[in-house]
């Protein structure tokens, strides 16, 4: 190493970076720029500033200041062909580049204006990046504090960085400049669905297995988002991604439940991504035994998820003869902590508060990739519209909160899906959950069947379908039942039959106009 290029605004680890080159080489030459070259010198380093190593002052408020022949031809010669014109152009040779590109993400979350944020767009530590990567058969490439350990500890073993770890920090660099510019394009781009998409995602762990034993898997995160995407381990043998599923599930059945209600604790307990009981309440040891009670025997071996922090209370409640997977919530006290530890293989994961931070348009949507075809869409939303009630009955205004609720249920069971629920006196609880079905009249058999188990009288219930009734029999077949109170989204061509079956058998009927199949 004659010669190290260092600019960089994260500091860790340089000290030893610094102190490792010198002690390859007291003479080797140290480059840099601005505060990485102030850094050096308090150090008690000898460092040469850039303009000075080129001869050419920094332009245009910094703009250009490593963007300059002799700085790119020193990295960029090869090495056994190219040194006799670099000898005859006045280039030394560049053998090591550390460089940091300037915090474009974290500007675009703090909410800069289109114009700052273009002034935090790389391009002088980009192009050297770019050049480190191309010439990795002789130059060593760092682009994050991570990477300086196995370089250093490599330099001092051998006296040089072997080719397998050159190539391997190559292969970063590029990840990391092309992740930089998906970045820029995904924050200054106006597109919901670009003509281009591209998803830099980071690894956030390779995970147990897949959906079956056989299957390996890993989780990845988008950038900007915060709340799921930054989920922490607490505690449990290795997720799943199965278990990550549920995971995801769970917290949106819980958060969507809470946001509706608008208010309280909402509670979920899943099984295969979809919930067998879901409830809202004014504390969160209530909601949860409120949705363990909606389908006891589904709940075994289930995810449960709370939208608050789980104190002792609720730990003792979920150990007290349940058998529970995972446990999912926005925290858990010290106390709780150590109760639930005491059962090595329940998994305990946090979800962090969401940051509030705006996300590009792109990386908003939801989606699924199969085979090479990625599909996204918005999210699915409730309308902001009030539903409208067109049968002679009316729709209670006291029970359309319960009916938003019910509407929300349904929207995280797999269509067909139906879900009945009824009031607690404290809050809302689902009763009865029927979902998956190819016919819709089957899933209200399904819901009715399980909601009789737990509610003698569903009078007072009220039952959401996620999609319109294409006949009156799933109607009939509620009100056989005893249900009086039905929400859905209306839209079919035999709406007219329909609801003229309310009529005649008393029930009360909103429609939202909003359908929420999900498949």
């Amino acid at each position: 190493m004659r010669r190290a290029l260092l600019s960089v605004s994260d500091k860790t680890g340089l000290s030893e970076l610094v102190e490792a080159l010198l002690e390859h080489n007291p003479e080797v030459e140290l480059l840099s720029t601005g505060g990485t070259a102030s850094w050096i010198r308090e150090a008690g380093h000898r460092v040469v500033d850039m303009a000075s190593y080129t001869e050419f002052p920094e332009a245009f408020g910094g703009r250009v200041k490593t963007v300059h022949p002799k700085i790119l031809g020193g990295i960029l010669y090869r090495r056994g062909r190219d040194e006799e014109e670099a000898l005859r152009l006045g280039i030394p040779p560049i053998d090591l580049v550390a460089v940091n590109l300037y915090p474009f993400t974290r500007t675009f979350e703090q909410g800069a204006d289109e114009k700052e944020l273009v002034e935090q767009i790389d391009i002088g530590g980009v192009t050297l990046l770019r050049a480190g990567a191309k010439a990795s058969d002789h130059v060593v490439i760092l682009c994050r504090p991570q990477d300086y350990e196995s370089v250093t500890r490599e330099l001092t073993a051998t006296g040089d960085v072997s080719l397998p770890t050159r190539r391997a920090l190559r292969a970063r660099a590029f990840a990391h400049s092309a992740e930089y510019d998906a970045h820029i394009a995904a924050c200054l781009g106006d597109s919901r669905f670009p003509q281009t998409l591209s998803l830099p995602c980071q690894r956030a762990e390779a995970l147990r297995y897949g959906e079956n034993p056989h299957q390996q898997a890993a989780a990845y995160r988008l950038p900007f988002h915060s709340g799921l995407a930054r989920y922490q381990q607490l505690h449990g043998k290795e997720l799943s991604y199965t278990n990550l599923l549920d995971v995801a599930a769970g917290w949106r059945a819980a958060r969507d439940a809470v946001a509706t209600v608008g208010e309280g604790v909402a509670c979920s307990v899943i099984k295969h991504a979809g919930p067998c009981g879901l409830a809202v309440d004014h504390s969160g040891l209530e909601a949860f035994l409120q949705a363990w009670s909606c389908d006891p025997k589904s709940a075994f071996g289930s995810i449960v998820t709370l939208t608050r922090t789980v104190d002792l209370r609720h730990a003792e409640a979920i150990l007290d003869d349940r058998f529970v997977e995972v446990v999912v919530a926005t925290g858990f006290t010290d106390e709780a902590l150590e109760r639930l530890r005491a059962r090595p293989s329940l998994r305990l994961v946090k979800i962090p508060g969401e940051s509030g931070a705006p996300i590009p348009l792109p990386f908003q949507a939801t989606g699924i990739l199969e085979e090479g075809l990625l599909l996204l869409q918005t999210p699915d939303e409730p309308g902001a519209a009030p539903a409208q009630c067109p049968t002679r009955a009316p729709f209670p205004e006291d029970k359309r909160g319960l009916a938003a609720f019910c509407m929300s249920a349904a929207r995280h069971l797999k269509s067909n899906s139906i879900a009945i629920g009824a009031f607690t006196g404290t809050g809302y609880r689902t009763v009865g959950l029927g979902g998956g079905q190819p016919s819709r009249v089957d899933s209200v058999r399904l819901a009715l069947e399980r909601s009789r188990e737990i509610q003698a009288e569903l009078g007072d219930c009220v039952l959401a379908s996620d999609a319109f009734f294409p006949f009156p029999d799933s109607i009939e077949l509620a009100a056989q039942a005893g249900v009086r109170y039905v929400v859905q989204p209306g839209g079919s061509v035999r709406d007219r039959e329909v609801v003229e079956a309310c009529d005649r058998l008393g029930v009360a009927m909103l429609l939202t106009g909003r359908r929420h199949f999900r498949h």
